[in-house]
């Protein structure tokens, strides 16, 4: 396949190899979970340590967007459904606070069929 035809995935292969090599939870292989999103159309996990978690969403369906409910893992660091989380989003690089456990996103499949965030509990390693 020529890399530089539209849609080519070398970048995509590019940022997660990146955040690999900066983010430890990516290391360990045994610290993966799956983690509830409301459509059946996208794949919601994380890799966590003790320092917080490195969290995906991926839209499966690459012919239609999907707005959907996704629980923060608030639980995963002891936390309650009501607290807060300090947040990174490792594609689009912005930093924001998540306040409580139930979110809401958009993905599609032509601008943003995927979204990665660094999650940060209170008191974990930034």
């Amino acid at each position: 396949r020529d890399p530089d035809t539209p849609g080519h995935i070398r970048d995509d292969v590019r940022l997660i190899n990146r955040i690999r090599r900066e983010h430890p939870q990516m290391r360990d292989m045994r610290n993966l979970a799956f983690v509830p999103a409301y459509d059946d159309r996208v794949l919601s996990y994380g890799r966590f340590d003790e320092d917080g978690a490195v969290f995906f969403h991926v839209l499966l369906d690459p012919h239609a967007p999907a707005e959907f409910g996704f629980e923060v893992p608030l639980w995963k660091f002891g936390l309650p459904a009501d607290a807060s989380i300090e947040v990174q989003d490792l594609v689009e690089g912005n930093s924001f606070t998540w306040h409580g456990r139930d979110h809401r996103l958009t993905l599609d499949p032509h601008e943003r069929p995927y979204a990665i965030w660094k999650l940060t509990p209170p008191g974990g390693a930034r």
